[in-house]
Parts: C-alpha cells; sequence; structure tokens
C-alpha cells in the first residue's frame, strides 16, 4: 500500500556573502523522516526534485540541470515512506 502522508525535515542556511551582505552561496540538508536518509544541496530546486522522487513525480521534476552534492555517509533514498 502506497502512503499519502510523506515527511521531511528542510534545513537551508547561507554560507557566503557578496561585498554588500547579500546572500551569494545557500546550501542545506532534507532528511526523510521515516528512514532517516538525507541529502546534501547547494541548490534549493534539489529539496523540490527529492520531494517529487519520494513521492513518485519523478516524470514532473524541472528539466533544468541540477547541481547537487551528495556527502559521504549520505543518500538519496530510492523507496520507503515514513
Amino acid at each position: 500500500m502506497k502512503a499519502d502522508t510523506y515527511s521531511f525535515v528542510i534545513r537551508i542556511w547561507h554560507e557566503a556573502l557578496d561585498s554588500e551582505g547579500h546572500i551569494t552561496t545557500w546550501r542545506g540538508s532534507i532528511d526523510h523522516v521515516g528512514s532517516d536518509e538525507r541529502v546534501h544541496f547547494d541548490d534549493l530546486a534539489r529539496i523540490v526534485q527529492f520531494i517529487q522522487e519520494q513521492i513518485g513525480l519523478e516524470s514532473q521534476r524541472s528539466q533544468s540541470p541540477i547541481n547537487a552534492s551528495t556527502r559521504p555517509g549520505t543518500a538519496v533514498l530510492t523507496g520507503g515512506h515514513s
């Protein structure tokens, strides 16, 4: 049976400011609560992509390239629900 409720914890923070104090770099992580899996990203669009993958909406993802980084010890979920 497919779950109809999914839980995620999203953390975002800025890591760089330009000379005028404007944020130039955002980073973050998203956790799938049911499995404790985590993916790190440096593009906020990766949040949407990850959630779409988890709830089975891969075909509706943005067609733009996404520059996501996965740090050692983390992984993108391929299945499982909370």
